[in-house]
């Protein structure tokens, strides 16, 4: 628990056999369960994950999307009474030991959400690779455009925390499935008024691929951005 609060970490994971052992070991002790989500993995994922007591499992017959695997860990989430639902990439690309500090932030000063936020650190920023830099900066402007929220810089960031409180208000089967899941979400927080911050977060990049090609998503990155952009305004005439 972390400061009275059962929290759960949700792993989405999509052909990460050389990354997710080292991912699961390293989660934080204080952390009462960890729920794998292998998206339809092609690879040994499955196998290489550690049979420890906190960890579960999920299977998704074939790959429905990112999005899609972390609404079947928040589902799990809320349907277990976890009061706090984090978010972990299966690649260790986060941090393990800087979920206690964004986490303890988010409970004492009532978020609903928090992301992470890795151009607010210098040296996080200088090891980003050049192409994610550039696709993170264009959709962080056109995200602020679409769902309002003027305090978010890195939205395309994965390691988050959310009360499954905020979730509950939320038709998790409307939510996008692939890529653009985050950009979805904070959207429809955005229509609920939920609380919404960053926190300053490092990154690893070891080898790590990113499953994005800027070329391949900016058209349906475009769309769906406008899409929120027009549920918002819809709903708060």
């Amino acid at each position: 628990m972390l400061l009275g609060k059962k929290i759960l970490v949700v792993i989405p994971a999509y052909n990460e056999e050389k990354w997710i052992e080292k991912t699961v070991l390293t989660v934080p002790v204080f952390v009462d369960s960890i729920i794998i989500v292998d998206d339809g993995s092609v690879d040994n994922t499955i196998n290489s994950i550690p049979k420890i007591d906190r960890v579960n499992i999920i299977k998704h017959p074939y790959n429905q999307g990112v999005g899609a695997a972390i609404i079947s860990g928040y589902r799990f989430g809320i349907n277990n009474g976890f009061d706090l639902i984090a978010i972990m990439a299966g690649d260790f690309q986060m941090t393990p030991e800087e979920l206690e500090p964004m986490g303890k932030f988010m409970i004492e000063n009532g978020v609903d959400y928090i992301k992470g936020n890795r151009f607010a650190k210098k040296d996080t920023f200088a090891k980003m690779p050049f192409l994610r830099f550039a696709g993170s900066y264009f959709l962080s402007i056109l995200t602020e455009k679409a769902t309002g929220l003027k305090n978010i810089r890195d939205p395309q960031s994965g390691y988050t925390i959310i009360t499954t409180e905020i979730l509950k208000k939320i038709d998790l089967n409307q939510i996008f499935p692939r890529y653009g899941y985050p950009n979805d979400l904070l959207g429809k927080l955005s229509i609920i008024n939920a609380k919404v911050v960053e926190f300053p977060i490092s990154a690893n990049y070891n080898g790590q691929n990113s499953g994005i090609e800027p070329l391949k998503v900016i058209i349906p990155y475009s769309y769906l951005l406008y899409r929120i952009y027009k549920e918002r305004k819809s709903k708060i005439k």
